[in-house]
């Protein structure tokens, strides 16, 4: 319960906007990456 609130509280701070008709998000090119094994992630860059 408590990862969920933070996942919630985490899609409140994403900027989503289309791109060619697909879903797109701002993304902060500085910030450091996380793999795991679903595959990368990167920060977003919040609003």
């Amino acid at each position: 319960m408590e990862l969920q609130a933070e996942v919630l509280e985490a899609l409140r701070q994403v900027e989503i906007s289309s791109c060619g008709g697909r879903a797109c998000i701002r993304v902060d090119a500085r910030a450091p990456t996380w793999r795991n094994g679903d595959g990368e992630y990167v920060l977003v860059d919040g609003r």
